[in-house]
């Protein structure tokens, strides 16, 4: 039983020696992700083209839209003039024009949603580059993204800025 205890406190010595000795090696840094987006070039430049196709997507939908209410108040002001079937063959036709404005809708925010996510994975594919490259320059051990479980971080070890930096280069 004695061995055991003695085996047990040199393995427990080990692990505590082991531990601080990986503890002084080991340099942490993190960063903020939006504030990289917001503030670099590159998170610019990517805003700014999504909303640029956002802006021509909405005015499209817009003129869209309202030739449909156009179309819908032509159709009940004269319904009282326009036979039953008539009138039937006119709410068809809107209804498919409607129908055809829902699925343009559908298309263009998947067509947002596909640019957002091909600007973003090529934003990240540089950053991922730029941290890599930094932290082998800087000799970080580990580079963690603020907002992905780190619930805190001093700001000593914060390299946002330093990493925008490097990103407009």
């Amino acid at each position: 039983m004695k061995k055991a205890a003695c085996v047990l406190a040199i393995i427990c010595a080990v692990m505590i020696v082991s531990a601080g000795a990986f503890a002084a090696e080991t340099i942490f840094a993190v960063f903020d992700l939006q504030k990289v987006l917001e503030l670099s070039d590159a998170g610019i430049a990517m805003g700014e083209e999504l909303a640029a196709k956002a802006d021509a997507v909405n005015t499209d939908v817009e003129r869209e839209g309202e030739a449909l209410l156009r179309m819908k108040e032509e159709i009940e002001n004269e319904a009282a003039l326009l036979s039953a079937e008539a009138y039937a063959d006119r709410m068809r036709t809107f209804e498919n024009e409607y129908l055809d404005f829902q699925r343009n809708y559908e298309d263009y925010e998947y067509e947002l949603q596909l640019m957002y996510y091909e600007l973003f994975s090529a934003f990240m594919d540089n950053l991922v580059d730029v941290v890599h490259e930094m932290g082998q320059r800087e000799g970080y051990t580990i580079v963690l993204e603020r907002s992905s479980g780190v619930l805190y971080a001093n700001d000593s070890i914060d390299i946002t800025d330093e990493l925008i930096e490097a990103l407009n280069r």
